[in-house]
């Protein structure tokens, strides 16, 4: 199953669906806090920022490679009563230019998008959809297809050398449900990789005295790459970073 996972994921990252463009993915390295250069840097370099008021840090994160640029963001309140903070709280620049800084929610409609464009780009019979791509679902589905009689069909037994026109549709029907199984399957594995993923999505949250948040943000920078600024404001002070990004694919 792990073989297999990687195999869709793999898909699903270097051609998405049928009809997708196929993807760019970005080398993120830093290369400024708070305009300050940082030479000789790489993608593992935790870049922090500490004002009288909070401390915030950010890192390049690869997880999610499939979506655009992703880093780590963290925030530690250092004032006497409760902060908040979460993605409202993050703007991201390119040459003056704005970025979009994906939310959770749209991270989660984009990870089901992808699954979606899969399942249509390799289901053989046109009935599966994104909704059967459970635990639960895809073990019905292989009851159905690999149990004595696959549904709608009889006598199964009777047709495996017979080349007949009743058995012949037989055999392609059940090609179909067994090839569909497997779309199911490596669905049903990648959501859940999706769901781990997403939980690590930075949240709006109230922040106390001394305690720390965060979660992972994702940045559309632009296909050709460059600098890209991250402005992080917290506790009303603006905590700044440059990350060269680089297209790798």
């Amino acid at each position: 199953m792990n073989r297999r996972l990687a195999a869709v994921l793999l898909a699903l990252a270097t051609a998405g669906c049928a009809s997708a463009a196929t993807e760019t993915h970005f080398a993120l390295v830093p290369v400024k806090s708070n305009g300050q250069d940082l030479p000789g840097l790489d993608s593992r370099t935790t870049l922090q920022s500490r004002q009288p008021g909070g401390i915030v840090s950010v890192r390049a994160d690869p997880d999610y490679v499939n979506f655009g640029a992703g880093f780590v963001v963290a925030v530690q309140n250092k004032s006497a009563g409760p902060l908040d903070s979460g993605p409202g709280n993050i703007e991201a620049s390119a040459a003056g230019k704005r970025l979009n800084v994906l939310s959770a929610e749209e991270l989660e409609t984009r990870a089901k998008a992808k699954l979606a464009g899969y399942i249509r780009a390799t289901n053989r019979t046109g009935t599966t959809e994104i909704d059967k791509a459970t635990a639960a679902a895809e073990r019905q589905y292989r009851y159905e297809t690999f149990g004595g009689n696959p549904v709608g069909q009889g006598g199964g037994a009777s047709c495996v050398l017979s080349s007949t026109d009743n058995c012949r549709n037989y055999r392609v029907d059940r090609e179909n449900r067994e090839a569909d199984a497997r779309v199911i399957a490596e669905t049903a594995v990648a959501l859940q990789q999706n769901e781990i993923l997403l939980k690590k999505a930075l949240h709006p949250a109230t922040v106390a005295p001394e305690q720390m948040a965060g979660g992972i943000i994702v940045i559309e920078p632009p296909k050709s790459g460059g600098p890209v600024d991250i402005t992080i404001t917290f506790n009303g002070q603006k905590h700044r970073f440059t990350f060269n990004v680089t297209p790798t694919a």
